[in-house]
């Protein structure tokens, strides 16, 4: 699963072990298990110990500008998760890296 954050003054915090996403009176608890990676947009916040829950779980946070295009990104950083940042970059930008095939007109 894909956590997007989309809605200004939603606020992504630690709950026992879990994701909770608040927003005014309401909430939702999501298990770290479940969650691939967390992607904010907009005026959102999260916190330093929501942060410390998703690299433990090495689950990738990428911010978006109100463009959606990434302007940064925080994720694990232990050996071995290089291939899967990688594809979860190209993932983000949202298939707008291509090769560029050059067609031949003779």
């Amino acid at each position: 699963m894909q956590i997007v954050i989309n809605s200004p003054g939603t606020f992504i915090t630690q709950k026992d072990e879990c994701f909770r996403l608040k927003k005014k009176e309401k909430s939702f608890d999501v298990s770290p298990q479940k969650v691939e990676s967390i992607v904010i947009l907009n005026q959102a916040m999260i916190s330093t110990q929501a942060v410390v829950l998703a690299l433990e779980h090495n689950i990738d946070i990428v911010f978006l500008d109100h463009f959606g295009d990434p302007i940064g990104r925080i994720w694990f950083s232990k050996m071995g998760s290089t291939a899967l940042i990688r594809r979860k970059q190209l993932e983000a930008e949202g298939g707008k890296s291509r090769p560029f095939i050059r067609k031949s007109w003779n």
